[in-house]
């Protein structure tokens, strides 16, 4: 096997070729639970993939006073389930 070789697996998209970075975007967003609790939130990630994260307005971030994340998921079910 020669030096120059990479054997590491990546989490990358099929096909997608080196490390391309790009700015963090989001693509959606929505209000979801009682009283409009959580907040869902679709992104894509520096890294092209997308990922989605939900968020509690009940419970303030210690650092930014913010709504808290309490998930990030790779897809929508995964984020909201047992929450709605």
């Amino acid at each position: 096997m020669s030096s120059t070789q990479n054997t590491a697996t990546t989490n990358r998209p099929e096909g997608q070729k080196g490390v391309s970075m790009t700015s963090p975007r989001i693509l959606s967003s929505a209000l979801f639970g009682a009283y409009s609790r959580y907040c869902l939130v679709e992104f894509q990630t520096r890294f092209g993939w997308v990922e989605w994260q939900v968020s509690d307005a009940e419970t303030p971030d210690p650092v930014t006073g913010l709504s808290q994340i309490i998930r990030q998921c790779r897809t929508r079910e995964e984020a909201v389930s047992g929450l709605e």
